[in-house]
């Protein structure tokens, strides 16, 4: 089967921690690849604002898992790197990163994406 370029979609909601929990969306980088090559996606982002906060993540999806008789998805699972605080001034676009114990916390985050997006 041919390997074509393609991202996907995944959203999720992550665990609750410190009461409260984030939506953790975003597109995968594309990657070239089929449902029985076993290729992988790097995904970044940044987590639903909750709690006066969010938090950045990153990782690679997990290798692909055939559905049907062409498609696949990914598994994505993992944990949250970092948590921004508001930046009320706008001094660092918004954001800052935050070592403010009532901000050190962890969320987690697992699922699946989507079918492949835009095909090429």
């Amino acid at each position: 089967m041919l390997a074509k370029a393609h991202a996907h979609y995944f959203g999720v909601y992550s665990t609750v921690d410190a009461g409260h929990f984030h939506g953790v969306n975003t597109f995968v980088f594309e990657a070239n690849g089929n449902a029985e090559d076993g290729h992988v996606h790097t995904y970044t982002g940044v987590t639903s604002f909750a709690n006066g906060h969010f938090h950045a993540f990153s990782g690679t999806t997990g290798p692909a898992i055939p559905v049907g008789a062409t498609s696949h998805i990914h598994k994505i699972k993992g944990c949250v790197r970092h948590t921004f605080a508001n930046d009320k001034e706008g001094m660092f676009g918004g954001i800052v990163y935050s070592n403010q114990p009532k901000l050190v916390h962890r969320h987690c985050y697992e699922g699946y994406t989507g079918y492949p997006l835009g095909e090429r």
